[in-house]
């Protein structure tokens, strides 16, 4: 085993502006040369009253299901948890998404696992007749979730909390780095993610040769959308954190050693 796992490494980290910063430092402290190309942008809601009205106005009992850590800042940036109506209860997934809730001064109710959406639809009563749920999520959102609550006799609303838009180009600075020297990993937490890094990399005659890179996954959502595409599974995170898409780096990297 390597004294420092990551030595001599280059990972290219994808998620938005902000998000990358822990693991960033976690990666170059073990060794690794680190590149950052926020492959998407988040941005509000549309409609910024329709969803306060909806957070203020959830019936007593209802259930908010947050599947990751830009649902609850979204919500959190429209108003405080002590407006999210009466009595409501919250189930979240993974530590990650129920720790932004905590911070902010509210415990979920539901922690999903595994911490996935099956996961949470599986720790959920199994019947949900006449409950109220509400799912805010991205306008890109998945439908399994929802469709599995409605399944048990919920009254189910989703809302676009905030919008994904990719990218359309890889910044000049990073794309000079990226033709001049090898890249050892991608790391993709989402299929949005790994949109906006091909779509990129297409413009600049790169994805190819990324395609070919081992891709460091999130989940299995993330890893099914990288097979499809064609381009290299090298892991997939046990968990949606920081410490899971460190690890399951370390794993594939290793592996490539081997």
């Amino acid at each position: 085993m390597r004294a420092k796992p990551f030595h001599q490494r280059r990972v290219l980290l994808t998620r938005p502006a902000g998000r990358n910063q822990d693991l960033a430092d976690r990666l170059r402290r073990a060794g690794a040369e680190v590149l950052v190309v926020p492959a998407i942008r988040r941005l509000p809601a549309a409609d910024r009253a329709t969803v306060h009205r909806t957070l203020k106005e959830l019936p007593p009992g209802s259930w908010i299901l947050l599947t990751s850590v830009p649902a609850v800042e979204a919500c959190l940036a429209v108003a405080p948890p002590g407006d999210w109506g009466a009595s409501v209860r919250i189930g979240v997934v993974g530590e990650s998404t129920a720790r932004a809730l905590s911070e902010a001064g509210r415990e979920p109710d539901l922690v999903a696992s595994p911490p996935n959406a099956e996961g949470l639809l599986h720790c959920l009563p199994p019947d949900l007749t006449g409950t109220a749920v509400w799912i805010p999520g991205s306008d890109r959102a998945r439908s399994e979730l929802p469709d599995g609550v409605k399944d048990r006799g919920a009254d189910v609303r989703t809302l676009a909390v905030y919008q994904t838009v990719p990218i359309e180009e890889i910044p000049a600075e990073v794309l000079e780095e990226l033709k001049a020297k090898s890249l050892d990993a991608v790391v993709l937490a989402s299929p949005s993610a790994l949109e906006g890094i091909r779509r990129a990399a297409q413009r600049a005659g790169l994805e190819e040769r990324l395609s070919r890179t081992p891709c460091i996954t999130i989940g299995p959502t993330t890893s099914a959308a990288v097979v499809a595409a064609g381009w290299r599974l090298g892991a997939e995170s046990e968990e949606p954190s920081d410490d899971g898409l460190f690890e399951a780096s370390w794993r594939a990297l290793d592996r490539a050693d081997s």
